[in-house]
């Protein structure tokens, strides 16, 4: 009967653990997270029917049959494809509301293997993860092992010595083990620990060269800094190794006391060697910018000597209807083996990689340091602008149709070589202007003084008041520049507003601003959209010392008549 058939299941897992030698921990762990079969209502009802196995008659049986008949010729023929951690995403995906407010976040396979990859795992390396999480790393790195044509004794070995693995949540330890066994890996190194209670001695017997991790995200004040992970699995490594993790972009941009002490003692003791960049959308549904930082251990860093950073936002992996993200041109493997000889190399890539002179007190990732690719300016990046701006106006009514003509007729050739660099905290070209935090007043269409939000979209204007409501009011003829938000939009504002703290005000000194000089700086404004995000946002101060590069006179001034010129020579312009 069902009742006994849930029994028989635990007792044949600890037999069989048992008769394997497996280690007394995880055979009990093991029993611990799947005991619940053996009182599960859904999983005891019913009867059993050997000849017609089916959820109707009982669905612990349904699901033993087909496991048998499906799913294990399957993992015998196909060993490489994780089957468990494919069940468990898609668990996942259908439960995402309930666990993306956990914060859990499955390693994508390919990260696993990029980091291989880097760190050049073969059958000699030894390998830990003080975090196991979902596990991929390690059995990524075995992979590696295994495919590096090792020996009997040597594959023995990899099983024996050169995986070690740390997990303090009973659930994860659990599918850890299973999924080791499965592989036939009965000897790794797996421990149910929290790593802060393992001494470091402990861990440096193992003598792992090489470290990878993607620790777990905080979400409270109370939970461990990820950059502590960082200095535990540093401090556990042998001399001169190689550790390499991800972690979020939100955690290195605070300027807190404790980020920077962190950052200092790593830096005391270890040297950061490379740091790049990953796509926003990584992980998921679950939202999380992520960065990757190799460095090489017992090596005191020396701010002298540069450290690589690159900017890698583009796996060209697409976001698919109930897939999330999957390789739809095909293109993973060859962009993967493309960046890790770009690493290994250290090539020196315009616009994607600099090298930078690094310490605690300094931005910890590469979007400050990296130049702004000019070249990406064209006609039509331009003539977007200007789209955008008039489907605005017609959605708010202030226009009925729109023109393709242009006001000049001539189309003016846009000069790369007559650009020079300004700050935008020039006193002789920009007047900078910071918000006022307005007291959002009570929303009424019929009131006409727009309300400036950090939007991307209808020309940051999200609602209209009363301006006898508002305590300050800001003159038209600008150009806004979000400061938080969708950090770095930019709109022309041609009429009165108020704003919101999440905007900053820009306006031209000598030459008054006008449509078409608005829709030049604009343009040229978001080409630094990259550098800045929720997480780094572009305050007051920040863009002060920011630089625009324009058109310059015979003067060295910026050239105000060309960029106007050059707008009312687009198609369009008639229109504006």
């Amino acid at each position: 009967n069902p009742i006994k058939l849930a029994k028989r299941i635990i007792e044949a897992i600890k037999e069989n653990l048992s008769k394997a030698w497996i280690d007394e921990t995880k055979i009990k762990s093991l029993i611990s997270e799947f005991s619940f079969i053996e009182t599960h209502t859904y999983l005891t009802k019913g009867s059993i029917d050997q000849s017609n196995p089916s959820h109707k008659n009982n669905s612990l049986h349904k699901f033993l049959v087909d496991v048998q008949r499906i799913v294990y010729p399957f993992m015998k023929k196909m060993n490489k494809i994780d089957i468990l951690w494919n069940f468990y995403s898609e668990f996942l995906r259908y439960t995402w509301w309930d666990w993306k407010w956990l914060w859990i976040v499955l390693t994508p396979h390919h990260i696993a293997d990029l980091f291989c990859e880097i760190a050049q795992v073969n059958k000699h390396s030894r390998v830990l993860d003080i975090c196991t999480g979902t596990w991929w790393f390690l059995i990524s790195a075995m992979n590696h092992m295994l495919k590096d044509d090792p020996t009997v004794p040597e594959i023995t070995n990899i099983y024996k010595k050169n995986l070690v693995w740390i997990e303090t949540q009973s659930n994860m330890f659990a599918l850890a083990c299973a999924n080791m066994i499965i592989r036939w890996d009965w000897k790794t190194n797996l421990m149910k620990d929290n790593c802060f209670d393992v001494e470091t001695s402990e861990l440096k017997k193992y003598d792992c060269d090489i470290w990878i991790i993607n620790p777990p995200y905080a979400q409270k004040k109370e939970d461990e800094h990820e950059l502590k992970f960082v200095e535990k699995m540093l401090d556990s490594l042998q001399s001169w190794w190689i550790w390499i993790a991800i972690i979020p972009l939100n955690k290195l941009v605070k300027d807190d006391v404790k980020t920077a002490a962190l950052k200092e003692n790593i830096l005391k003791k270890h040297t950061l060697i490379w740091w790049f960049s990953m796509p926003d959308d990584l992980f998921y549904p679950v939202w999380v910018v992520t960065w990757v930082i190799v460095f090489r251990s017992w090596k005191p860093h020396n701010k002298n000597i540069k450290s690589r950073f690159w900017y890698r936002k583009n796996d060209w992996l697409e976001k698919v209807k109930n897939k999330w993200r999957v390789d739809v041109q095909n293109k993973r493997e060859k962009i993967k083996n493309k960046w890790v000889s770009q690493f290994l190399n250290w090539e020196e890539i315009k616009y994607q990689s600099i090298k930078v002179n690094i310490d605690e007190k300094k931005e910890w990732y590469v979007e400050p340091y990296l130049d702004t690719d000019y070249t990406k300016i064209s006609q039509h990046l331009f003539e977007k602008n200007i789209r955008t701006y008039l489907a605005n106006k017609i959605t708010k009514g202030k226009i009925k149709d729109i023109s393709h003509s242009s006001i000049n007729n001539d189309l003016i050739n846009l000069n790369a070589d007559k650009r020079k660099e300004f700050k935008y905290w020039d006193k002789d070209v920009f007047d900078l202007e910071k918000w006022y935090y307005n007291k959002k007043p009570y929303i009424d269409e019929k009131w006409t003084l727009a309300f400036v939000w950090a939007s991307d979209s209808n020309n940051w204007i999200t609602s209209y008041h009363n301006p006898d409501d508002v305590e300050k009011i800001f003159p038209w003829n600008c150009v806004t520049i979000a400061n938080d938000g969708s950090v770095w939009e930019a709109f022309y504002q041609e009429e009165e507003f108020t704003c919101s703290h999440s905007v900053n005000i820009l306006r031209t000194k000598k030459k008054k601003m006008n449509i078409y000089i608005a829709m030049f700086l604009v343009t040229v404004i978001k080409l630094e959209k990259f550098r800045w995000s929720y997480w780094r946002k572009r305050r007051i101060e920040r863009m002060k010392e920011s630089i625009i590069k324009l058109p310059t006179n015979k003067n060295g001034e910026p050239d105000w008549e060309f960029m106007e010129n050059y707008i009312k020579s687009l198609p369009y312009s008639s229109s504006l």
